[in-house]
């Protein structure tokens, strides 16, 4: 029997904010092949920020995604998928500003002449995925709030203007919230405007972003995490100009559990390079409390409640209230540091990691001594 959740879907057209991203990817093939009746996926692709891929143009980057495993089912069912896909540049989006940006720029895509007006005219659900990955060693505010929180109001300034949008489903983070000892479904009031930090850290130089970081980001442990506050914050303040806002704060995405394939996952996502550090035998210490939760949900957990809650908004008679809804595992479902390393080493024994430099034996301690030496 067709899901009720299949029949919203058909005929809609989709804007994914964030699609070449791990959870990003696992949702297009999620989409394309759970609901095979949807129209288009709108993937607007930022080509002076993604260095990953080279400086490739939207429809190059997508055409290295497509090859890939992820997409084998879909394309069993539908060879044609990749036609439901449009990648295009998103400065498209926004009126020029110094030459940069170009509302009235059209852009072909398989046939498709897109252009900020016919977006507008077109796209009934927006998918947004925050910047979820977390690099400690480069942590930097002012990066983080440019991608957080600036890059968010300037592209819902765009969706303010889209006639047909019927719900936005924001990915965020539950570290967001990490300094508060019990986490509600609300958005917890920031004492700092998001629109004066950004008028703030235009002018300040990075020495002097380092020097205030600590005094700004308050209780906060990092800028990763008061980033993702501010975001929020920047929702709550916009809900009454949007439709239908969804929150759906996720905990450390890890590999797949079902969806697409059992233990899909993608080498650069956080986790897995831990454990690849460690079934190779590079890693052997970590300090800390062996007891502590490891909060991994598989990517396609909040995958799928991506895809839910845009469709129970559908259902929801007060559209105006925002939900939030958090994916993590939490006491429910714990998964101790201590758990992780036993099987983290009894796999790697069973089945050798490629490139092993030393027999995996990683241990867990909260002496200093132990883990020094």
């Amino acid at each position: 029997m067709p899901s009720s959740i299949g029949d919203f879907y058909a005929e809609k057209n989709v804007l994914v904010f964030g699609s070449t991203s791990f959870p990003g990817k696992v949702l297009l093939e999620k989409l394309l092949r759970s609901c095979p009746a949807i129209k288009k996926i709108y993937c607007p692709i930022d080509t002076n920020e993604n260095k990953s891929t080279h400086h490739l143009s939207p429809i190059d980057t997508f055409a290295e995604i497509y090859t890939t495993k992820l997409f084998e089912r879909v394309r069993c069912s539908n060879a044609k998928f990749q036609e439901k896909i449009l990648p295009f540049d998103i400065n498209i989006l926004f009126p020029s500003s110094n030459g940069e940006r170009n509302g009235d720029e059209q852009v072909e895509n398989h046939s498709d002449v897109l252009s900020a007006r016919k977006l507008r005219e077109t796209i009934d659900i927006c998918f947004y995925m925050a910047n979820n990955s977390i690099d400690f060693k480069e942590q930097n505010l002012k990066e983080m709030v440019q991608t957080n929180v600036m890059n968010l109001k300037s592209n819902l300034s765009f969706l303010k203007t889209c006639t047909k949008l019927k719900s936005v489903v924001y990915l965020s983070s539950i570290y967001a919230n990490i300094d508060c000892p019990y986490i509600d479904e609300c958005v917890y009031p920031c004492s700092i405007q998001p629109e004066k930090l950004i008028d703030t850290l235009d002018w300040m130089d990075q020495e002097m972003v380092t020097l205030a970081t600590p005094k700004l980001i308050g209780p906060k442990p990092n800028a990763f995490s008061f980033s993702h506050w501010l975001a929020e914050t920047l929702l709550a303040e916009e809900q009454k100009h949007l439709p239908a806002i969804s929150i759906v704060r996720v905990s450390i995405i890890g590999a797949a559990w079902k969806e697409p394939y059992p233990g899909w996952v993608e080498k650069s996502n956080g986790p897995s390079e831990l454990f690849m550090a460690a079934g190779r035998g590079y890693l052997r210490s970590i300090k800390g409390d062996s007891l502590d939760i490891l909060d991994i949900v598989p990517v396609d957990i909040p995958v799928n409640l991506l895809i839910a809650a845009a469709w129970q908004k559908s259902l929801d008679e007060n559209v105006d209230h925002m939900t939030i809804y958090h994916c993590t595992s939490s006491g429910l479902n714990p998964f101790h540091w201590q758990k992780m390393s036993n099987y983290l080493t009894e796999y790697s024994k069973r089945i050798p990691y490629e490139h092993a430099f030393r027999r995996p034996n990683l241990s867990l301690t909260s002496h200093s001594l132990l883990h020094d030496s």
